[in-house]
């Protein structure tokens, strides 16, 4: 999709449904209290349980995107609306405090610098955080904060406080903290950001979960193999507006539009591209493979046509 054709686009999972949207954003435009231009005519719809990537380089618009979406800030121009619903729409206004209790209960924000996020003494009690302050009764506060914990293994933390944890310790807590409110829709900001293998490979695991679950999912990233790999739909995003949007396949593939993003292909992307040129790899017919298995099945694939041709 052009940077010059603004009308939504509405990021599917699965088959189309008659269910309303998640999110839709329309028009929606940022300036800061300095003047400076944030995000510009922005328009997108995202399905109820879709997975979206948003890529672009630093200073491009990325986290104020998320911010908006959450209801942190609000458009100087445009709207977002959760569920479609009129009750449910951020504009110039911002929101009333029956608005804004309603957003909290259906997002879910996970910044990118834990410490921002973090009330509690313990790690306990900065997971009850959230729930409580949702109203919810103190035995179902219970019941949610030993399931994150569970589920982000931080058991063997739950008393320790907050100060004497590592950073990425602390982004688990943070996480776990959102997910114990139990929202519609997860924004992460640079989820993958400072992550080892080990941490990343848990991370994969539980963004895994939480599409299972039927969450709806918005994260930035700079790893365009991440985002090929994981996510259902790809939305690229330079200088505050939108470039390209859709399914990994077509976007990620299209390197003017990453060019113009400032970004390159997937590294699957470019190794088949480079092996196709010298006729090692792909037929005229053989779309481009962004996703390693994809890239595998095709060797595979290759490797089964030479030995055909060799009987």
């Amino acid at each position: 999709m052009s940077h010059r054709d603004h009308q939504p686009v509405r990021l599917l999972q699965g088959p189309a449904t008659k269910a309303p949207a998640a999110i839709t954003a329309s028009a929606v435009g940022f300036v800061f209290p300095d003047g400076s231009n944030a995000l510009s005519n922005v328009s997108f719809s995202l399905a109820r349980g879709a997975c979206v990537g948003i890529l672009g380089p630093n200073g491009s618009g990325k986290t104020t995107l998320l911010h908006l979406l959450a209801g942190v800030r609000h458009p100087t121009s445009g709207s977002i609306c959760i569920d479609e619903d009129p009750s449910m729409q951020l504009g110039q206004r911002g929101l009333s405090p029956a608005q804004r209790l309603g957003w909290r209960r259906k997002v879910g924000l996970v910044l990118d610098s834990p410490e921002a996020m973090l009330f509690g003494g313990t790690v306990e009690a900065d997971v009850a955080f959230g729930p409580a302050n949702l109203g919810i009764d103190p035995d179902g506060v219970k019941a949610r904060v030993k399931r994150e914990l569970d589920r982000l293994h931080l058991q063997d933390l739950r008393s320790h406080p907050i100060h004497a944890l590592s950073r990425g310790e602390k982004r688990r807590v943070a996480m776990a903290g959102v997910l114990a409110m139990d929202p519609e829709i997860l924004l992460l900001d640079e989820p993958l950001l400072g992550l080892d293998s080990p941490s990343r490979r848990d991370f994969i695991g539980l963004l895994g979960d939480l599409r299972e679950r039927g969450k709806t999912i918005v994260l930035t990233s700079h790893d365009v193999q991440f985002v090929a790999e994981e996510v259902s739909h790809a939305l690229l995003i330079r200088d505050g507006e939108v470039l390209g949007q859709g399914p990994p396949e077509g976007v990620l593939t299209d390197r003017t539009m990453l060019a113009a993003a400032g970004l390159q292909e997937p590294w699957v992307t470019e190794v088949s591209r480079g092996l196709g040129e010298e006729g090692l790899l792909l037929r005229g017919d053989d779309p481009l493979p962004v996703r390693r298995h994809e890239f595998i099945a095709l060797l595979r694939s290759q490797l089964s046509r030479k030995r055909d041709l060799q009987q």
